[in-house]
């Protein structure tokens, strides 16, 4: 983390080390309310299974009896998924996943394009709507934010807010996918069922491939996405598939649960360590990991093409 916290004297001494810190209750967190009486028993119950697990494990595999064991010169992607699954691989797998979701992405657009199931400028040109969606959903989160904090002119009116930021951001994040879905609806004559799609895959390629080289631990955001879209679509087009059938409401149903599953969390966790200041970048974070999923729900076009 970019802020400094108790660790960072060790850090800067060259020691290696893991950082720890509960992100709920802000309105005791180094306040004058910080104290034994509102300890949270969860949180140090938290504290023992992770700390008490992780010492256990240091004092008892020999690997770690070499003072070189925590530096690496490798960067590692994880994240959690429901019921305690922890998935991790390291950023060369994350590079080689994007490169080749990137060269997937590409021969969709191609295929789809010979076929004749796609204009490729309409496709590029619902690129540009959905960058213009993005950007707009983050200037209205940064202006929410704003707005928000006017009347902040001590702690006390500070740690108001914070109280009720929760109950700001949830339904702000639901008008926004209605706009969205809004969107998807005014447009869906102006671009087929299969244009919406591709330039979702294809905006998403490209922002996975730019993740990669930036914050490469972060493409899971991206790849988890794209891969199910691509996935999905690939299974709509066979046989051109019907509306309401029940493979439609499949190819679209489970990249929507995936994808919540891991936006959810992820969005509370970003509120609580930013708070609603943060607003723009929650907003960015679920267009940019929703971007496809209008387009999957939609069904057969006029024209007869899914």
């Amino acid at each position: 983390m970019p802020n400094g916290t108790d660790l960072t004297p060790f850090l800067d001494r060259g020691f290696a080390g893991m950082n720890f810190a509960p992100l709920n209750s802000l309105l005791y967190y180094h306040t004058e309310h910080d104290s034994y009486e509102n300890i949270s028993h969860t949180t140090m119950q938290h504290y023992i299974d992770q700390v008490g697990a992780l010492v256990e494990q240091f004092v008892t595999d020999p690997r770690f009896s070499d003072v070189n064991a925590f530096k690496s010169e490798r960067t590692g992607v994880y994240f959690t998924l429901p019921f305690g699954i922890m998935l991790l691989y390291s950023d060369h797998v994350a590079i080689t996943i994007s490169i080749i979701l990137f060269i997937l992405a590409g021969l969709a657009l191609a295929i789809c394009a010979k076929r004749k199931q796609i204009k490729i400028g309409k496709a590029m040109l619902w690129v540009l709507v959905l960058m213009g969606a993005m950007l707009i959903s983050a200037g209205i989160g940064w202006g929410i934010g704003t707005i928000a904090f006017l009347p902040v002119n001590d702690l006390s009116s500070a740690l108001a807010l914070i109280s009720i930021e929760m109950f700001i951001m949830w339904p702000s994040i639901g008008i926004l996918l209605v706009l969205f879905g809004l969107l998807h609806r005014k447009l869906d004559r102006r671009f087929s069922r299969n244009e919406m799609v591709i330039g979702a895959i294809t905006l998403l390629a490209i922002l996975n491939v730019i993740i990669t080289f930036v914050m490469v631990e972060a493409t899971f955001l991206t790849s988890i996405p794209l891969a199910l879209t691509l996935l999905c679509f690939l299974f709509s087009t066979i046989g051109a598939m019907r509306k309401r059938s029940a493979l439609f409401y499949l190819t679209a149903a489970i990249p929507t649960l995936v994808v919540v599953t891991l936006l959810v969390p992820i969005i509370f966790t970003f509120t609580l360590a930013l708070t609603i200041g943060g607003l723009a970048v929650i907003f960015l974070l679920f267009i940019l990991m929703t971007i496809s999923l209008p387009a999957l729900w939609r069904g057969e076009d006029s024209n007869g093409v899914v």
